[in-house]
């Protein structure tokens, strides 16, 4: 059998109630986290994919034909400019009741995240494990810096 004696249940109460607060107030992590965010998205397409653990598949050749913009999943930039810039055009970066929203709303992007039956998913966000570590760190370091 386990159990479990909680002492001293008003200070534990206010210990809990403390934290949640702290949490619901994180905008100054939150816009650590947008900053980061938007770095991550930056690297992501420099890379063509690469920073989020495998490349980018290259352009179809008939994609590469009437292809006007820089480079693989650039065309027109309005998509990049969403993901790496704050209030561009799609952009989506909410702090909204202890919540964090970060991403796009252009219409194009979940096709490009998830692919197709023609297309090829590019996953156009990909965080990894060092970078949930590192968010994690972020909001922690918001809370313990509240005391």
């Amino acid at each position: 059998m386990i159990e479990l004696t909680l002492v001293n249940h008003d200070q534990l109460g206010k210990h809990l109630d403390s934290l949640i607060s702290k949490l619901k107030n994180a905008g100054p992590a939150f816009k650590l986290l947008a900053a980061d965010f938007h770095k991550i998205e930056t690297e992501q397409f420099t890379s063509q994919g690469a920073r989020g653990g495998t490349r980018w598949k290259p352009l179809a050749e008939s994609t590469l034909r009437s292809k006007r913009g820089p480079s693989i999943m650039i065309e027109s930039g309005i998509l990049y400019s969403s993901l790496v810039k704050e209030g561009a055009r799609f952009s989506r970066a909410k702090i909204e009741n202890g919540r964090l929203e970060l991403g796009t709303s252009d219409p194009k992007a979940v096709f490009h995240q998830r692919g197709t039956r023609n297309m090829p998913a590019r996953p156009l966000i990909k965080l990894t494990a060092e970078d949930r570590k590192r968010w994690a760190k972020i909001v922690m370091d918001h809370v313990v810096a509240q005391r």
